[in-house]
């Protein structure tokens, strides 16, 4: 396993973001992949339940019930066809791009399905980085990332 996909799973919620930006501006009838990133949510979701916190078991739910849902998604992907700048052609790209990303989390249970959570945390910090030019918001802007962090990380 590379390092930097560890260090940056890039997960399913970019790739099914950029994909659902493409389905919006195309008018074809091939992204049922996008049912199939549903179903490998509700995959994920068994196996998590199943595995009950194990490591080993979540490991071998996933390789049973989710690489299948994945591999699907991939051959899907790689057997589509478009203009390289169209959006499907740039989602496609982007998703071949950050393949081994998203797929990280096939062989290391610690890696979540998607980066939901950590954007949510970050989302604040982020907004609170576009006013800090703001006199007022300033100091507000200085104080959210600890504020965040240590909710986060479950400190009082």
């Amino acid at each position: 396993m590379r390092a930097d996909a560890l260090a940056q799973p890039y997960l399913c919620t970019n790739a099914t973001g950029v994909l659902v930006q493409a389905k919006k501006k195309c008018r074809t009838g091939h992204f049922w992949v996008l049912a199939l990133i549903g179903e490998l949510y509700t995959a994920e979701q068994a196996a998590q339940a199943t595995a009950a916190g194990d490591a080993g078991i979540l490991l071998a739910e996933r390789h049973a019930r989710v690489a299948p849902i994945v591999e699907a998604i991939r051959t899907w992907v790689a057997g589509q066809r478009a203009l390289p700048q169209s959006t499907l052609g740039k989602a496609l790209a982007y998703t071949t791009e950050l393949w081994p990303g998203l797929v990280a989390f096939l062989d290391h249970a610690a890696i979540p399905l998607d980066n939901n959570a950590t954007e949510r945390a970050l989302r604040g910090i982020a907004l609170g980085r576009n006013y800090a030019d703001l006199p007022i918001m300033q100091s507000r802007a200085v104080m959210r990332s600890p504020t965040t962090t240590s909710a986060a990380a479950n400190v009082a």
